[in-house]
């Protein structure tokens, strides 16, 4: 769990996996995070062959 999305669980401790006011967070995180993987496996991949 984020750092920045602590102060939610206090609000709704365990409703949801990402809270209301995390999921834009968590969001952008997620997608920056599959590009860098994607990235990744294309440099791999490249290597590879």
């Amino acid at each position: 769990m984020p750092i920045i999305c602590t102060r939610c669980t206090n609000i709704q401790p365990f409703i949801t996996i990402i809270w209301d006011c995390c999921t834009k967070t968590a969001h952008s995180i997620s997608k920056t995070m599959m590009a860098m993987t994607s990235r990744l496996h294309k440099n791999m991949f490249q290597q590879v062959q």
